[in-house]
C-alpha cells in the first residue's frame, strides 16, 4: 500500500520521531511504500539525522519548501499535484499546519481523493488559534490519531478504540 505522509517539518524533534519510526516500521512489517512531505524546506545536513534515516530505509523524502505562511496556499496546489502524482488510498497529516496544507490540497481533488487521517502531537495552550482551527479541520477529516486522552479532551473529540 501506497502512504503519504505530510508533516509541518522534518527537523529533529518528537513528532518528526513519531513519524519516522512510523512509516519505517509499516514498510517494514507491512510492505508500506511511503512517501513523507514535509511542509517546510528540508534541514541542512548538520540537523538532518531524521531525514538521512528515512533515505536510508529507502523512503521518498519530499520539501513543499514553503517558508512562511504567504506560502501554504501555493503549498496546498503543490501537494494537491504530488497526491494526484502518489495516488495512496490514505494521507497521514500531522501538526495544524501540515492538517491545514492537506485539507486544501485535498478539497482540490474533489470526491475522488484519498482518506485523511490527521494528528496533532501537543497540548500546549498558545496559540489558541491552532486549537480553534484543529477543532475545524477536525470536522473535515476522515479520523483523527492523537497519543493521549488529553488532546482528545482539548479538542472535543471522543476517544473510539478504533
Amino acid at each position: 500500500m501506497n502512504l503519504v505522509v505530510v508533516i509541518t517539518d522534518l527537523f529533529i524533534g518528537g513528532s518528526p520521531r513519531v513519524t519516522a519510526d512510523l512509516v519505517i516500521d509499516l514498510q517494514r512489517s507491512h510492505g508500506f511504500s511511503s512517501t513523507v512531505i514535509s511542509l517546510k524546506p528540508l534541514p541542512p545536513a548538520a540537523q538532518s539525522a531524521i531525514v538521512n534515516e528515512l533515505r536510508a530505509a529507502n523512503i521518498e523524502v519530499l520539501s513543499l519548501n514553503a517558508r512562511s505562511g504567504r506560502q501554504l496556499f501555493a503549498a496546498a496546489r503543490a501537494l494537491a499535484d504530488l497526491i494526484t502524482q502518489k495516488n495512496p488510498p490514505v494521507v497521514y497529516s500531522l501538526l495544524v499546519h501540515a492538517n491545514l496544507v492537506t485539507h486544501l490540497a485535498l478539497r482540490r481533488l474533489g470526491k475522488n481523493r484519498p482518506r485523511h487521517i490527521q494528528s496533532i502531537h501537543t497540548v500546549q495552550p498558545y496559540p489558541r488559534w491552532h486549537w480553534w482551527l484543529q477543532r475545524w479541520l477536525n470536522r473535515h477529516a476522515d479520523g483523527f490519531v492523537a497519543p493521549s486522552h488529553a488532546i482528545l479532551d482539548k479538542l472535543g473529540l471522543k476517544e473510539s478504540g478504533h
